[in-house]
């Protein structure tokens, strides 16, 4: 049977400066369950953050949860704002086992130049996975560079050429079928 599939989206309304969130997250294992979850780490800006999800919790990570989209919204002590949201999915039989068992990061990622002339260099290394994409998207949220390359095993690297793109603030995406990785980067 399919695995079940967690979403990830994610849209910059501010940015912290070198701005990070790494996220990871686990769905449903079982119709009707509750055992999601969503572990973030965030980095830059001006600590300590403060989380703000739309079921009304202001922890910052997730455990125990059912399926649904669950959206954070993190402040800096600067009032920089991330919003995250996450489509937390249940199998649909009997049966399915999702990501069960998913403790800590497995994955290293590495994003450079930033600032960037119009080239950026994404590297990716981890264990296995169904499937990873990388995704760039401006301030606005307009995708400007995706690219799904499915099975994969060890390393990946990719130039994404932003040359053609305006100036400014852009959120690199490097998502798998258990892990997420978002990173501010600026072209300059």
């Amino acid at each position: 049977m399919k695995k079940a599939l967690t979403i990830l989206s994610l849209i910059l309304l501010a940015s912290f400066s070198n701005g990070q969130m790494r996220s990871q997250f686990t769905n449903v294992t079982t119709p009707g369950g509750h055992d999601g979850s969503i572990d973030m780490r965030v980095s830059g800006g001006v600590p300590p953050y403060a989380y703000q999800w739309n079921d009304g919790v202001t922890d910052e990570d997730r455990k125990d949860l059912k399926s649904g989209k669950y959206t954070v919204i993190v402040t800096d002590q600067g009032g920089c704002e991330i919003i995250a949201s996450f489509n937390i999915t249940e199998p649909q039989s009997p049966g399915s086992n999702s990501l069960a068992g998913v403790q800590s990061f497995t994955s290293d990622v590495d994003v450079f130049p930033n600032p960037a002339d119009g080239t950026v260099n994404v590297h990716f290394s981890g264990a296995k996975t169904n499937s990873i994409s990388i995704k760039v998207t401006d301030i606005s949220g307009k995708v400007v560079f995706e690219k799904n390359y499915g099975e994969f095993n060890g390393q990946l690297e990719e130039k994404v050429d932003l040359t053609n793109e305006a100036k400014g603030i852009y959120m690199v995406q490097v998502i798998t079928e258990r892990e997420s990785y978002n990173s501010k980067i600026v072209v300059q």
